[in-house]
């Protein structure tokens, strides 16, 4: 982060991917420290290939950098591709599986009452054995078929779990999870 601040400085004001560089950057140490995700080796696995991928840009090529930054818009959800790399150091996935159970979680406990016990019951067996998209697969569909309604940043936090797990399933019921004001 003094590195950044430092460089962040230097870089005047009109540069066209000035803020897109220092929010990538703000998101890569977010998920260092920020309490909701606090993966420091995950942080550390993604800023490596963001920065292996920043050394293939051709910097020359305005819609080559713009496509990166574009890209990283969202660093978390680069996670997927991390599962797929044979050079990656593995000890990231603790971390990364920690988060998505915080979450889940955090879903069970802010409808506690309006899921259905047995839906609630499953979802937590779920998370006992680890197999976190049937856990998230399950509550969404819960809340779904239950029309249980949700606050739109709740709905925005499944979203991106959702996204972040690639599962489809889950994907179609957010769609139909009424809202309710936040």
């Amino acid at each position: 982060m003094d590195t950044l601040g430092d460089v962040y400085r230097l870089v005047p004001a009109t540069a066209t991917h000035a803020d897109a560089a220092y929010i990538l950057w703000a998101e890569l140490t977010d998920i260092d420290d920020a309490p909701r995700v606090s993966a420091p080796k995950l942080a550390a696995e993604l800023t490596r290939l963001a920065a292996r991928e920043w050394l293939d840009v051709d910097t020359a090529d305005r819609n080559s950098v713009s496509a990166y930054f574009l890209r990283w818009a969202s660093p978390m959800l680069l996670t997927r591709e991390l599962f797929d790399r044979p050079d990656a150091d593995c000890a990231w996935r603790a971390e990364y599986y920690a988060y998505l159970e915080r979450e889940i979680q955090r879903v069970l406990r802010v409808h506690d009452e309006r899921i259905p016990a047995p839906d609630r019951d499953a979802t937590t067996e779920y998370l006992a054995v680890a197999e976190y998209g049937l856990a998230l697969e399950h509550i969404t569909h819960a809340l779904s078929e239950h029309e249980i309604a949700t606050t739109e940043r709740d709905l925005r936090r499944l979203r991106w779990i959702t996204e972040l797990m690639g599962s489809e399933h889950a994907q179609r019921d957010i769609a139909t999870i009424p809202v309710i004001a936040d």
